[in-house]
């Protein structure tokens, strides 16, 4: 059975285990719809040493280089946004340079090819969490600082307010 479900990706119950973004009151972000702007105010929003993993999508074959140029070495198992099919995401390091050249990157691709469902962690803290990027809300952890969390909806042209996440 095993063999099944890995040759038609279907993930196991350690597959779907990781950190998410903690219950309780978080900022829910409405309106981010550009990710050219999302990407180049991500290093703005979040501390150094954090780790952007883009989960799903259908990357083009010449991001594979940029997916290595950026690979994390600090990898955090995240619970995943798409249970089938499995996917383990990429995990890139979040840097100025890394952001810079992902907004440019994304000036010529449609936002499921860069990825479905956008986190952003350090360590074991999930601090940006947006299942269906592009479609739904996206939710920031509680533990941004509000004034960086305005700053970011200023550019992205989004609105935000506490939300209790159940």
């Amino acid at each position: 059975m095993k063999l099944l479900k890995r040759l038609f990706g279907i993930p196991e119950k350690e597959d779907l285990k990781g950190i998410s973004l903690l219950k309780g009151e978080n900022w829910r972000v409405t309106g981010v719809e550009d990710s050219v702007k999302l990407f180049r105010s991500i290093y703005d929003l979040v501390p150094e040493g954090s780790v952007l993993l883009l989960e799903g999508g259908a990357a083009p074959e010449h991001l594979e280089s940029f997916f290595e140029e950026y690979k994390s070495t600090k990898i955090t198992k995240v619970a995943p946004g798409t249970i089938w099919p499995y996917s383990d995401g990429v995990h890139l390091s979040v840097t100025n340079d890394m952001c810079m050249k992902l907004s440019e990157l994304a000036m010529n691709l449609a936002e499921p090819e860069i990825g479905i469902h956008i986190h952003v962690y350090k360590d074991d803290t999930v601090l940006l969490e947006w299942h269906d990027a592009f479609d739904e809300d996206l939710y920031i952890s509680r533990f941004v600082e509000e004034s960086d969390v305005k700053k970011f909806c200023d550019f992205n042209l989004a609105t935000y307010k506490l939300f209790s996440y159940p």
